[in-house]
């Protein structure tokens, strides 16, 4: 179960750095 943990966190950095440009199209 660490793993997926480990997964969504990834996950989570990659749409805050993508979020950081689509807050603004959003």
């Amino acid at each position: 179960k660490q793993t997926v943990k480990n997964e969504e966190i990834k996950r989570a950095i990659k749409l805050v750095q993508h979020g950081n440009s689509s807050k603004e199209v959003e």
